[in-house]
């Protein structure tokens, strides 16, 4: 007999219509019955794929039960401001030519003292600095010439619709595209990173699995809002100060 329940078609409308749902901060459930032995989490956003794209840090919250009978939940778009985002080091970066001799020079030349271990982490802080803006140089230069390999390209076989091409343009073009997927293999690599998986095939970076992955990834791994005195917030200076309390509480000397 066909199961034709409320829920279960209310299920295979969610999956039918592509509809997700934001990672929840604060309680997992919004109703506890009166006597302990049922919960449940009676209210739920469900968005579609083109809203996440738009509004991908957007938090939901559960507020306080207070005067309800149950705890309702609240959506709200993200515009939490934490500061600079934390470095990355992508392993494409060192496919490059010129990484082994930038990290060796910066590694060596480095003018610190001190302690040693304060020496050590000033010594990091200089060489991601170095890394950082020698990556946003080699970035732009690569998309730059990205942009007129396949310019070059386009008007090759844009010739190649009113006469046939000589023998120095076919190998041009060939040569070309050679150039053009050494680029946008380094690419793959850093889009294949981003996204947490083990494999990429060519194209997969343009369809819309990888970018759910990295937005999925960036949602799981952000903190939304924590419980400090028995209240949440979402306030970045009381977060920020939380979460460095509770590591030094973690490695404080006995």
């Amino acid at each position: 007999m066909k199961d034709s329940t409320p829920a279960s078609d209310f299920n295979k409308f969610i999956i039918v219509a592509s509809l997700h749902e934001f990672n929840q901060g604060g309680k997992k459930i919004t109703y506890l019955r009166e006597d302990g032995f049922k919960q449940s989490k009676l209210d739920r956003f469900l968005v579609c794929q083109n809203f996440i794209n738009q509004q991908p840090l957007t938090a939901v919250t559960v507020l306080p039960r207070n005067h309800y009978d149950h705890s309702p939940i609240l959506l709200k778009p993200s515009s939490l401001n934490f500061g600079p985002l934390p470095f990355r080091f992508f392993n494409s970066w060192m496919l490059h030519k010129d990484f082994d001799m930038l990290f060796d020079n910066a590694w060596k030349i480095f003018p610190g003292f001190g302690a040693l271990d304060r020496y050590f982490l000033t010594k990091i802080k200089y060489l991601k600095g170095i890394l950082k803006n020698w990556r946003f140089d080699v970035t732009r230069l690569e998309h730059g010439n990205l942009k007129q390999l396949k310019e070059k390209v386009d008007h090759i076989e844009l010739e190649a619709k009113s006469c046939i091409l000589s023998d120095s343009e076919i190998i041009d073009r060939r040569e070309t595209l050679v150039k053009i997927g050494e680029l946008e293999h380094v690419a793959k690599l850093d889009m294949r990173q981003k996204a947490n998986v083990k494999w990429l095939c060519n194209g997969d970076e343009n369809i819309m699995f990888f970018h759910e992955m990295i937005n999925k990834k960036n949602r799981k791994n952000r903190i939304y809002c924590v419980k400090i005195n028995g209240c949440w917030t979402s306030n970045p200076t009381d977060i920020k100060m939380e979460i460095f309390n509770f590591f030094s509480s973690k490695f404080k000397e006995p």
